[in-house]
């Protein structure tokens, strides 16, 4: 069954655990081809010479040298800002699908918050779009989105 929800509706534990389940069955259903299209993109923007280079840059050793840090700083800069740009309009555009009416964008995201929130009150409801079961976010404006993590967990140190 499908919810539709509306300006005036009255988000519940009930409706808040749907939509954080939608994201989440989304998201990790289409883990690879968003990293593809990540991975593409990069390729496209002139960033990577081929999808292959991402495989080199992501095999750093032990001790890299401050020419492949800055390449791995900047890759992780560009794959953060298409998280942002590309990633969480396409979640919100299918979770706008799923729940809203047609014409009815109840969901959008606020500034430069990595949060997903239906309504107008910033208070009313908010997701991350993770994979991954995470703890409440320390930063509200992370540098890099938990997602990337998810989608490229080799350019991150393993987290205890």
């Amino acid at each position: 069954m499908q919810r539709t929800l509306r300006t005036n509706s009255r988000i519940t534990p009930e409706i808040h655990a749907e939509a954080a389940a939608e994201i989440h069955a989304y998201f990790c259903g289409n883990l690879s081809t968003f990293r593809q299209e990540l991975l593409d993109d990069a390729t496209n923007a002139k960033f990577l010479k081929s999808v292959e280079d991402a495989e080199t840059l992501f095999e750093l050793g032990d001790d890299p040298d401050e020419e492949e840090l800055k390449d791995l700083g900047q890759f992780r800069d560009f794959s953060s800002k298409w998280v942002r740009t590309a990633l969480i309009p396409t979640v919100i555009d299918h979770l706008n699908e799923v729940f809203c009416r047609k014409g009815f964008e109840g969901f959008r995201r606020r500034g430069r918050s990595d949060w997903i929130y239906f309504g107008e009150k910033p208070d009313t409801l908010f997701w991350t779009v993770r994979a991954k079961e995470s703890a409440a976010p320390t930063n509200r404006f992370p540098r890099y989105p938990d997602a990337l993590r998810d989608l490229l967990p080799e350019i991150f140190p393993e987290q205890n």
